[in-house]
């Protein structure tokens, strides 16, 4: 079943990829015609994998929407996506193909900035693609020291939320890039807890190398 899904989606990419070539188009829509592709295949394969395993990759939410694999659903009508098309202005920082980076409206210091991808549908990290996510995470270095550079701050957080427990509000991808200065308060994290035993950590580990 795998390997005729690859073979499907790649049959489906080359598709795409001559309709593409044929008719004329923007780098911008190009490159979101690449991502596309990609995000298909990865979804494909994922759910051909599930299918072999006897599990389903897929959810379906009150709507009858598709979840993620992170059974957190991606918002369509969220405000980034509105930024990155255009529809809603922002301060932006700097963009690449792939990557947007803008000063955040409602900071919780001055030059609190935010770096989120282009590429829409992922509500999570854990739903990303390892290429997807390479492409906006190499940017984080380059945001955190012009924040740094540009507020003379003492230190900087680099903060992702993942799920409302997590405190994500937005529901799509992003990361804050915080400044900070001794004393401030704004962002605090809880005390440590007592050392984690041999046992816990076993069965952790375990846990979670059955899931690689």
């Amino acid at each position: 079943a795998l390997g005729r899904c690859q073979k499907s989606m790649e049959a489906v990419s080359s598709s795409l990829l001559a309709h593409r070539i044929a008719t004329p188009a923007s780098p911008r829509r190009r490159s979101d015609t690449c991502t596309a592709i990609r995000a298909r295949l990865h979804r494909g394969i994922k759910a051909a994998r599930s299918k072999k395993d006897g599990t389903s990759s897929d959810a379906q939410d009150g709507t009858g929407d598709t979840m993620a694999l992170s059974g957190i659903p991606y918002d369509e009508n969220n405000v980034f996506k509105k930024i990155i098309a255009g529809d809603i202005p922002s301060y932006k920082i700097f963009e690449t193909e792939h990557a947007l980076a803008f000063l955040d409206a409602f900071p919780m210091a001055r030059g609190h900035a935010l770096l989120v991808p282009k590429a829409s549908g992922y509500a999570s990290i854990a739903d990303m693609p390892a290429e997807v996510a390479a492409d906006v995470f190499k940017e984080l270095p380059r945001l955190a020291r012009l924040v740094r550079e540009a507020t003379g701050c003492d230190g900087v957080n680099v903060v992702q939320n993942n799920g409302a427990a997590a405190g994500q509000v937005v529901f799509h991808v992003h990361f804050h890039v915080v400044p900070r200065w001794e004393g401030d308060g704004v962002i605090r994290l809880g005390t440590s807890g007592d050392m984690i035993t041999k046992e816990d950590a076993a069965t952790l580990l375990t846990a979670m190398q059955s899931k690689m």
